[in-house]
């Protein structure tokens, strides 16, 4: 929006978003804290409510776009609001947070409030209609989208036996467990592929216990994490990126697996077939034995490798954040 001439400020007040560093100050109002006590949340968000709606009576905005879910008015104001719902997991998936991650009040308040709901797939605006029972017509659908490559330049592959490579958190909804167990079933895969799985916390002693007991070595499944360049010399270096979950609100990985050239292979459940469409193979994510067909499918057939490469990097260039951003303006444009 800012780099299309609209006059947009992100009003962060104290904040630890370490990605705002790299916003210009004149759009960032705000300080970032590289850390704050958890007792002293509270007082900073009533201090940034204070800064909030000070700045608001002083610019007057046009509207407002709420980036976290809260019961009460982020900022006092007489402007349409607007919230984005990424992902409906909470309400889904109670079991699989602590309570006190679960923001499923708040979100029902926030949503009431709004004038307007931007949702980031049509399947998170199903869920939302379901579960929450609000109107259609008071959600528009907005996808995202995955970053451009970035410039790898050269660089020292070090593992030298071919990986499928997967990217995230290992909740149960993502589905780790059964993705291992479905490489661990073909004797081909486990002879010729490893397994590294980029992201979140070293493996627990349930998985690696599961690891052990599926027969896999140690050093055959590797858990690392890194930069962004870091992931996308993986992606550049991967056999496959297997996209495993029962769940997403949208799949960012299986665009940036695509657009560095990696084949993909993805669940068939929830929002995935809406972001991949045909340029992946799919697999119903709960049968191990049709993910361990797919998987071996794209290990040893070739030519099916080279048509998943050709359509998915077609694929990733039919999502930008331009268009995200074109498209959010065609809806903001209806409220002002």
């Amino acid at each position: 929006m800012h780099q299309k001439g609209e006059q947009v400020s992100i009003l962060a007040g104290y904040h630890i978003n370490s990605y705002l560093n790299d916003c210009s100050p004149k759009l960032v109002k705000g300080k970032y804290l590289e850390k704050y006590p958890s007792r002293s949340i509270r007082a900073i968000r009533k201090l940034n409510s204070i800064t909030g709606n000070l700045r608001s009576s002083l610019t007057r905005p046009d509207l407002i776009h709420e980036t976290y879910f809260s019961s009460k008015p982020v900022v006092k104001s007489k402007a349409p609001v607007f919230v984005t719902v990424y992902d409906m997991i909470q309400e889904i998936y109670p079991d699989q947070f602590h309570a006190g991650e679960l923001v499923t009040n708040q979100k029902k308040d926030a949503l009431k409030r709004a004038d307007h709901i931007f949702s980031i797939s049509h399947h998170t605006k199903t869920d939302l209609c379901r579960l929450f029972d609000i109107p259609s017509e008071k959600i528009s659908v907005v996808h995202l989208a995955a970053d451009n490559p970035l410039e790898l330049g050269s660089f020292t592959n070090s593992i030298e036996k071919p990986f499928l490579l997967y990217v995230g958190l290992r909740f149960d909804y993502k589905n780790f467990s059964k993705f291992l167990k479905a490489f661990s079933n073909s004797d081909s895969l486990k002879k010729e592929f490893n397994i590294i799985a980029f992201g979140g916390s070293g493996f627990s002693q349930k998985e690696r216990s599961l690891i052990q007991s599926l027969g896999l070595q140690s050093n055959q499944v590797i858990h690392c994490g890194g930069s962004d360049l870091d992931l996308g010399r993986l992606y550049a270096k991967a056999y496959a990126f297997v996209y495993p979950s029962i769940y997403e609100g949208f799949g960012i990985p299986s665009l940036e697996a695509m657009s560095y050239g990696c084949p993909v292979l993805s669940s068939n459940s929830s929002s995935l077939p809406e972001v991949v469409g045909d340029a992946a193979l799919t697999f119903n994510p709960m049968d191990g034995d049709e993910m361990t067909f797919q998987m071996e499918k794209v290990a040893f057939d070739l030519e099916i490798r080279e048509q998943l490469i050709a359509k998915g990097y077609q694929r990733a260039g039919e999502f930008s954040w331009e268009k995200t951003a074109r498209e959010t303006m065609d809806v903001y444009r209806k409220f002002v």
